[in-house]
């Protein structure tokens, strides 16, 4: 007996859901009751059953019938999809004509361009014509059911954005405070300096330069964490992997021009100052 998810769809399900043929054919109308029983499988369920050969024409079992397995044949094979959560993982699927399996409840799908709330207000109004006591609720867009998906790991991404913006500006205000202790205190060196003949622009790219090394040496250790704790984040992730070569490129580039910013104000405000006006303050 297989074991995967059974939904049980209407000929129109794939085709209004998106969901591509691989091989073989979907289900037609005349998968009823009164045809041979038939399934239409997912890419995952070959893989697992099937991975070098064609499964189309093969028979599996998915229930009993007084103690016997019920056989239906393979006759199509269709894309993988996720049929509950974008971060979930993909999983066999076995679909099963509805006509062979009846349900006592139905979720419609339907596929239309335009005023998606005219949309809503016109199948409501069929519903009601052909079935008038049929009841029909959570009415929603595709879009609506993505992102209701998301909403849990959309808010775990806001504070952890909100963390990061915190961490970073603590970052500049330490480097900040750093490089004005770090300023302050070869107030003397750089007065002389500038008294012998120092330019601006040589004492300041000294001063940061040693900013750079700190803030080189601050971003290596950051990276490395980083790559340490890339596991246990990359189930929070979508759309991205864990190793993603452009988070890991343009943020700590984000954080060294700001870091470099920081360390530039103190060494500007250092080389403006008077050689002869700070040696007589020291």
């Amino acid at each position: 007996m297989v074991y995967a998810e059974r939904p049980k769809i209407t000929p129109s399900y794939l085709r209004a859901m998106g969901i591509p043929l691989v091989k073989g054919r979907t289900f037609t109308w005349a998968d009823n009751d009164k045809a041979p029983l038939v399934v239409v499988v997912s890419e995952a369920l070959v893989r697992q059953y099937w991975p070098n050969e064609d499964p189309v024409g093969r028979r599996v079992s998915i229930d009993t019938q007084n103690g016997k397995p019920v056989w239906r044949q393979i006759v199509g094979v269709v894309r993988d999809t996720k049929h509950d959560d974008l971060a979930e993982q993909v999983r066999p699927v076995i679909y099963v004509p509805l006509a062979q399996s009846p349900l006592p409840y139905l979720a419609l799908a339907v596929r239309g361009h335009g005023d998606l709330a005219g949309l809503a207000a016109a199948v409501r109004r069929e519903v009601t014509a052909a079935r008038p006591d049929q009841p029909l609720f959570q009415i929603k867009t595709l879009e609506n059911v993505v992102s209701d998906s998301l909403s849990r790991r959309r808010f775990q991404t806001l504070l952890l954005g909100l963390f990061g913006a915190v961490g970073l500006i603590l970052a500049v205000i330490g480097i900040y405070a750093v490089m004005s202790f770090s300023v302050t205190q070869r107030r003397r060196e750089t007065a002389i300096r500038m008294a012998l003949g120092a330019r601006q622009g040589q004492v300041l790219v000294n001063v940061m330069c040693q900013g750079l090394i700190l803030v080189l040496a601050g971003t290596g250790i950051g990276i490395g964490s980083a790559l340490a704790l890339s596991r246990i984040l990359s189930g929070m992730l979508y759309g991205i992997t864990a190793l993603d070569p452009a988070t890991f490129t343009i943020v700590p580039a984000l954080l060294i021009a700001v870091a470099l910013l920081a360390c530039y104000v103190p060494a500007r405000r250092a080389v403006r100052v008077d050689p002869m006006v700070a040696l007589r303050y020291e």
